[in-house]
């Protein structure tokens, strides 16, 4: 008798809601780890481009592409994105899934603090990948603002 087996479909879901909730924190720059399942992505802070970015990320990591109108209608919070997930993928696909989206995954780069301005005059907007990033006057061109990197 083998004591190894699958893990239940309510244990893989609460996996999948795990990996999502960091996933579209990462994508955010937001920590919601432990957000309402039940709130919306945009009452969340989730703005449509995040969330066309989170589609993609979800179809490389599961291997199910939900649509931007389905995460924005029908699968719009935690909850129901991870239970359409869950549904969706065959029960051996989510160790498999985990272990090839880790191995692609690129080493983090160095993260600013999104919560705090790194200066008093820094901006906060999207930069060229989409993600949250500070931006500091250009000391060349008066009124343009330049992206601020990360020290690394």
């Amino acid at each position: 008798m083998s004591t190894t087996s699958a893990p239940s479909s309510a244990q893989r879901r609460i996996e999948i809601e795990t990996r999502l909730r960091s996933m579209l924190g990462e994508i955010a720059g937001l920590d919601l780890g432990t957000v309402d399942a039940h709130s919306s992505f945009i009452a969340l802070g989730l703005d449509s481009l995040t969330l066309t970015l989170a589609a993609t990320q979800i179809k490389r990591a599961f291997g199910v592409a939900p649509t931007f109108r389905q995460l924005m209608e029908t699968h719009r919070n935690f909850d129901a994105l991870a239970t359409f997930l869950n549904d969706a993928m065959p029960a051996a696909d989510m160790a498999a899934q985990a272990t090839t989206a880790a191995e692609r995954r690129p080493a983090a780069a160095p993260a600013l603090d999104m919560s705090h301005p790194p200066r008093p005059d820094a901006r906060l907007g999207r930069g060229t990948d989409g993600r949250p990033a500070w931006f500091v006057p250009n000391p060349e061109v008066p009124g343009k603002y330049v992206l601020l990197q990360p020290a690394g």
